[in-house]
Order: C-alpha cells, then structure tokens, then sequence
C-alpha cells in the first residue's frame, strides 16, 4: 500500500502493491483532503488507506479497506473532530498495532 496527497487539487490518493511486486492503478480515495495533512497507508488484512477530509470548522477522519481485487471499499468514518489547521492539525500514522490519530494534547488509538 502506497499513499499520498496530491495537494493542488485536494485529493487523496492511494495505490496497492500486490503480492507479487505489482502497482495497481492509483485510486483517489478523497477530493476534500484537509491542508497539511497526508493519508497513511497501513498493511492490515488486504491494505488500509487512512486520510483527513475537512469541512468548515470540521475535521472527519476516515478510512477505507483495499478489497482484494485492486480497489476500496466505500469510505468509513473513523472521527469527527473540531478543524486544526497548520502543524495542529491531526496527524495520522501507521504502526505496528493499526492507525494513529495524533491530535493536540490527544492520542487516539484506533485499528480498522
């Protein structure tokens, strides 16, 4: 699993490496990523892809699983939170024992 933000237009984007070594096509999994933020991509069961979309004032915290066959399930959502812009924004990040949502002051846990 490979993902990033491609920031001129908002979206966030992800591919799957399979088994054998070969990229998949890349699949856009978000049009409203929040600003300074990146997805994370995270080797779970088939691969799982965790970004921030924003809304006005508001944070939501989502993520999809890779179905086997090249692409993502329908976005889930992880958490709702008041919007944090700049280096205060929440940060996710993929470790050993699933995803990490780091947030001021907060660090929340979470695996898919």
């Amino acid at each position: 699993m490979l993902a990033w933000g491609a920031y001129w237009d908002r979206a966030g984007e992800a591919r799957i490496r399979t088994a054998s070594g070969r990229l998949l096509p890349i699949r856009v999994v978000s049009r409203d990523l929040q600003e300074d933020t990146a997805p994370v991509a995270l080797a779970y069961g088939q691969g799982v892809v965790a970004w921030n979309d924003r809304d006005p004032g508001v944070t939501h915290v989502r993520f999809a699983r890779a179905n086997g066959v090249g692409a993502f399930g329908l976005p889930e959502h992880a958490l709702t939170a008041r919007e944090i812009g700049g280096s205060r924004a929440p940060q996710l990040f993929a470790v050993p024992s699933g995803l990490v949502l780091v947030g001021p002051g907060d660090r929340i846990s979470r695996s898919p």
